[in-house]
C-alpha cells in the first residue's frame, strides 16, 4: 500500500502525519514561528517529514505560514513556501 505523507505548514506550527495500513497513525509536530526566522522553513519541513521514516514517500501539503507578516503580499509567501518545500523535499 502507497503511504502518502500529508505536510501543514503553519504561521506557528509544522506537522506532518502518515496513515499506513494496520500501523495506524503517526504525527510529528513541530513548534515554528515563521514570522521570526523565514529563512529556517525549509529545514523544519525536512526534519518534520524526515521523522516520519517514509524516504520517498509522495507529501500533499497544506499551508497558512503565507499569511504572516514576514511576507509583503500573499503571494510573495506562497512562493516561499512552495520554494522551501521543494528544497526541503
Amino acid at each position: 500500500m502507497l503511504s502518502v505523507i500529508g505536510l501543514d505548514v503553519g504561521g506557528a506550527n509544522t506537522k506532518a502525519a502518515v496513515v499506513e495500513g494496520d500501523d495506524g497513525l503517526q504525527i510529528v509536530s513541530e513548534p515554528f514561528e515563521v514570522w521570526r526566522e523565514p529563512s529556517a522553513m525549509a529545514g523544519v519541513i525536512a526534519d518534520v517529514v524526515g521523522r516520519l521514516d517514509r524516504g520517498g514517500a509522495p507529501v500533499a501539503m497544506t499551508t497558512t505560514a503565507e499569511l504572516v507578516d514576514a511576507f509583503a503580499s500573499k503571494r510573495e509567501g506562497v512562493l516561499h513556501v512552495l520554494a522551501a518545500a521543494e528544497e526541503a523535499l
